[in-house]
């Protein structure tokens, strides 16, 4: 039961839902389980509603981990050892003792189910949350994007607006001092290039499994190469300067005790010291524990190429397949192939929108070109005709809108009406 919970939660369901499912399922509530199954139920416990599960439970039960097989030490704590009232202690007091018995869920489920929990996803008017909610960034100002949606009339040719637009900019512009920009971009168009991203990533690590992890160790070694030996030098440098910090404090000590500086001046000199000492240990830590990183590619390797084995079917982008390879998707502003020379300074051409999609382990691997020289050209071809065809169909959507404002103009209708189409490349 566990595991399901842990299911629904990365299938996209909220705490609300799943109460909703294992109650008309039946299942026992863990007090009424314990009840069943122990001489000790506990005080809260109700008989009458033995499948009524709460939604403090089920949250309780999400980011518990020993679920991962850990055991975890320290939860709570007594200020007096008096009393019997207990307080909750913070995750980062705890003592936690990794891979002490059998895990119930993965320790990469369990951090998918955590990351999906941080970022609330709200039933909107349209009766369910977008997935993608959490998952998408703006490149320029570094926030979330929004999701907008909005079902339009009963018309059939009506379809409701499903839209992301930069956090920033939607609420500066409310305020009317604009910060940032739009970075508009459909959710359609999201899931388009995020299928795509996983469809091509996943067919190349399937056939050429070997490869890909030879690729991501090959970069590895690379950037260790040009990180290594600095963040060496610097962690040497930051050793030495400890050893002296030391050599100081304790010459100042001496002085303390001989008095020949008063104790304000020592905690002065002191304070300085130690905080210096404190800044130079984080910044030691931080560059070994990217140094560390790099001995890690190659598990990560194989963690992606456990995910891709999962999944048997790639044709269409669901909520699990969502969360198990998606990281995070940098969103950036859409540019158009004419600028601003339409009417009124609106935009024209053809709107390109570069979108970066992050995949976990991996981050944004770029495939390998496995195409022969007559499949790209085949495609390139294609390319240039798709893209003729649309500057011509542009131009004859505009030479239409010219002659529907002129229709207004009387004395502009014979001009307009002595225009002429150019020929369909196409054809």
């Amino acid at each position: 039961m566990v595991r399901r919970i842990f299911q629904m939660t990365m299938d996209g369901m909220g705490v609300h839902s799943i109460c909703g499912i294992l109650a008309g399922e039946k299942i026992e509530r863990p007090s009424n389980y314990r009840a069943s199954n122990s001489n000790k139920p506990r005080k809260d416990y109700d008989d009458n509603e033995p499948y009524t599960w709460g939604t403090a439970t089920i949250g309780v039960i999400l980011k518990n981990p020993e679920y991962c097989g850990h055991t975890v030490n320290f939860r709570s704590y007594s200020t007096n050892f008096k009393s019997k009232k207990r307080k909750k202690n913070a995750p980062e007091n705890w003592l936690v003792f990794p891979n002490t018995h059998e895990a119930i869920v993965s320790q990469e489920d369990f951090d998918t189910v955590q990351k999906l929990r941080e970022t609330p996803r709200r039933i909107d008017t349209l009766g369910e949350a977008n997935p993608l909610t959490g998952l998408l960034w703006c490149k320029d100002c570094g926030e979330k994007l929004y999701n907008h949606r909005k079902a339009h009339g009963e018309k059939p040719n009506h379809k409701p607006t499903d839209v992301y637009c930069c956090k920033t900019y939607k609420l500066s512009n409310s305020k009317f001092n604009t910060k940032c920009s739009p970075h508009h971009i459909s959710t359609e168009a999201v899931r388009d290039i995020i299928l795509t991203a996983i469809r091509t990533t996943a067919g190349y690590v399937r056939d050429y499994e070997q490869e890909f992890v030879k690729i991501l160790r090959e970069s590895s070694a690379i950037r260790q190469g040009e990180t290594a030996k600095t963040y060496q030098k610097q962690i040497a440098k930051n050793e030495r300067r400890l050893a002296e910090i030391d050599r100081i404090y304790k010459s100042l000590y001496e002085d303390k005790a001989l008095n020949k500086i008063d104790e304000d001046m020592f905690n002065q000199l002191s304070g300085g010291y130690q905080q210096e000492k404190v800044d130079i240990r984080a910044k030691t830590e931080a560059m070994q524990a990217e140094l560390d990183e790099f001995n890690n590619d190659s598990e990560k390797a194989d963690k992606f190429v456990e995910i891709v084995r999962r999944y048997t079917n790639f044709e269409e982008l669901t909520t699990p397949m969502l969360n198990s390879f998606i990281e995070k998707v940098i969103v950036y502003e859409g540019e158009w192939s004419e600028g601003n020379t339409g009417v009124g300074g609106k935009p024209r051409g053809r709107r390109t929108q570069q979108v970066d999609v992050y995949l976990k382990y991996i981050g944004s691997f770029e495939v390998p070109e496995t195409r022969t020289p007559e499949q790209i050209e085949t495609d390139r071809i294609a390319e240039e005709k798709l893209e003729a065809n649309r500057t011509y169909h542009r131009l004859k959507m505009r030479q239409w809108a010219e002659r529907k404002r002129a229709a207004d103009v009387p004395e502009a209708a014979a001009v307009v009406d002595k225009e002429t189409a150019e020929p369909d490349p196409a054809a």
